[in-house]
């Protein structure tokens, strides 16, 4: 059994068997305003409806209700720092609440899906990178060691102890699907820590290559990284999926960094991100191997931040870093 989006290495992988032929129509949208586009985030309101969220520079927002159309939201405050990630959960049957965290330490809540924000107090100034949780526990990292807890929805935070004994920049933290891990957290370098309960962490171990972004997707755990991805079925042991994309330009060979991943309810995997100069290409990887982005290859726009799933019959929605929102049909 061969695969070009997942291979199995090593005999306790677990292979995720995705059509075999699928090609992917990429077409590029036009957002209100340019910038840099960090994380592309689907929300499914209370009434079941869904709406896609993207964060950027500037305090930039904007939402889709079909995909093809996008607004641009009031920025949180007049700060107009970056924004670099955002998650939601319910607060009660008839509503959910927005969570956004960005650079200065900056963390906001909306309770009216992005109508009005407030401001929350985080306790740093350090970039905050990525969230995760629920109305029960929050967790927030980012530059500096940054850790934070929040046990009440986001309105009010606590530091945590960080098990690394430098200032690590922590660029993701993912709710975990293993029974005896709540969260799973992650720095650039490839450092991977755990948490049972979300206050108390432990190392765990140091992936041979870096971390982008944690992934978790029915009882697998993902990382992406820079040629490929690694995958865990118990959080302890981790796999190393290589995906051999690059480029060689004598006397470098530069792969590709896959920056984020989502995997649809069909089955459909998804890797983004891009190579870096002097081919300055976006690239997405799929179920039949890499294929280069139709619009937008050039020197100015060069990079595939996040992807997350779409609304029909848009399969994904794909964010980059310069203007870039781009559609799979």
């Amino acid at each position: 059994m061969s695969n070009k989006f997942f291979g199995l290495l090593g005999e306790n992988a677990r292979v995720i068997t995705l059509p075999p032929s699928l090609e992917l129509v990429w077409i590029e949208r036009s957002p209100p305003v340019g910038g840099i586009y960090f994380s592309a985030t689907r929300v499914v309101r209370p009434d079941s409806t869904p709406v896609i969220f993207i964060t950027g520079n500037f305090g930039r927002i904007f939402t889709s209700v079909d995909c093809i159309n996008w607004i641009e939201q009031p920025a949180p405050d007049a700060n107009f720092n970056n924004l670099f990630n955002l998650t939601y959960f319910p607060i009660s049957s008839t509503a959910i609440r927005l969570v956004i965290v960005g650079d200065l330490g900056d963390i906001f809540t909306s309770d009216d899906i992005g109508v009005t924000w407030t401001k929350r107090a985080s306790g740093t100034v350090s970039a905050i990178r990525s969230i995760a949780g629920n109305l029960g526990m929050l967790i927030a990292v980012g530059a500096d060691g940054t850790i934070l807890n929040s046990q009440d929805g986001g309105v009010s935070w606590s530091p945590q102890v960080s098990p690394i004994p430098f200032a690590a920049h922590f660029v993701s933290v993912a709710v975990s699907p293993f029974p005896s891990i709540k969260f799973m957290v992650a720095n650039l370098a490839g450092d991977i820590i755990t948490s049972s309960d979300g206050i108390t962490w432990v190392y765990q171990t140091l992936l041979p290559r870096n971390v982008n972004k944690l992934y978790a997707h029915g009882t697998i755990m993902y990382a992406t990284s820079d040629g490929g991805f690694f995958q865990t079925n118990d959080g302890i042991n981790w796999f190393l999926h290589d995906t051999g994309f690059g480029a060689a330009f004598p006397p470098l060979v530069h792969v590709v960094k896959h920056q984020s991943m989502v995997i649809n309810p069909s089955g459909v995997g998804v890797l983004v991100g891009g190579l870096p100069s002097p081919d300055n290409l976006m690239h997405l990887s799929s179920s039949s191997g890499l294929l280069t982005w139709t619009k937008g290859i050039h020197p100015s726009q060069p990079f595939a931040y996040d992807v997350c799933e779409g609304i029909y019959p848009h399969r994904f929605v794909c964010v980059t870093d310069w203007r870039g929102i781009y559609t799979a049909v």
